[in-house]
């Protein structure tokens, strides 16, 4: 008769539940690649196309930068921002729906490894999409590369931000209905108005204050910063926003997650 199994010791960290976890995300996304990847590089390189045909007449954006140069890490930013939003709050949403939650919440992870595994891989796969929209960029403009650094601490400072909106989002909503209000009138409009295509300078003094208070201005700012030697804020300010918010919406969603909220009967 053979021994009974004994039981393994997971330790501080469930290593082998987690991977399992971030494993699954990946595939996931990787799946439908041909919408999730496929989409967002087309969909920015026309916006590429459309804002630099648009502007051709002016030449340069600002002194020194041509429109390629000021838009690309716009439309970067946007990709990278929905994807993962999308990302991380359409999983859990389909894990609710679905059931597949029950199994999850039974499993030996607690609510940080669940947060991470959420998180994480979402995280990941915006980057992956982003750094390969940024590549088919390259083929059309060129930039200085003044502060290579900046761009990809920005990038991941941007994928942490929306990655943890989504799962917050995932878990407030019931139905694709709420989903989709968060979508188009939180993520989009913060997408949009950022200054990823216009400068802020161009804007009367009360609508620059009101840029300046949306946390996706600092993430293009940083970005295009690292690309082009240009600044329109403060990249130190902008860096302790950014880190701040992400801690703030990280806590907030171990918090739920903790608490069942939405998640457990």
């Amino acid at each position: 008769m053979a021994e009974p199994l004994a039981p393994r010791h997971i330790g501080w960290i469930n290593v082998r539940g987690l991977w399992t976890l971030f494993y699954r995300g990946l595939r996931r996304y990787l799946r439908s690649s041909w919408y999730s990847v496929g989409g967002p590089c087309v969909s920015s390189l026309l916006f590429l196309a459309v804002f630099v045909l648009a502007a051709a007449r002016h030449g340069e954006m600002l002194h020194g930068i041509t429109v390629a140069q000021f838009i690309a890490p716009g439309v970067v930013v946007l990709s990278l921002s929905q994807t993962a939003f999308e990302s991380s709050s359409i999983w859990l949403l389909e894990d609710k729906m679905d059931g597949v939650i029950w199994d999850l919440l039974s499993a030996p992870l607690t609510p940080l490894e669940v947060f991470a595994g959420y998180v994480l891989p979402a995280m990941a796969f915006a980057l992956g999409v982003a750094g390969l929209v940024f590549a088919m960029t390259l083929a059309f403009v060129d930039f200085a590369w003044t502060a290579p650094w900046a761009t990809l601490l920005f990038a991941v400072l941007a994928a942490g931000m929306f990655a943890q909106l989504g799962l917050l989002t995932g878990i407030v909503a019931q139905r694709w209905e709420t989903h989709s209000l968060f979508e188009n009138f939180l993520v989009l409009p913060l997408a949009f108005l950022s200054g990823s295509f216009f400068t802020i300078s161009a804007l009367p003094a009360d609508l620059q204050d009101l840029i300046l208070l949306n946390p996706v201005f600092y993430v293009v700012d940083g970005f295009r910063y690292g690309l082009t030697g240009h600044v329109e804020g403060a990249i130190l300010p902008g860096f302790g926003i950014l880190l701040g918010l992400n801690i703030v919406l990280g806590l907030t969603a171990w918090r739920l997650i903790n608490r069942g909220y939405n998640i457990k009967a």
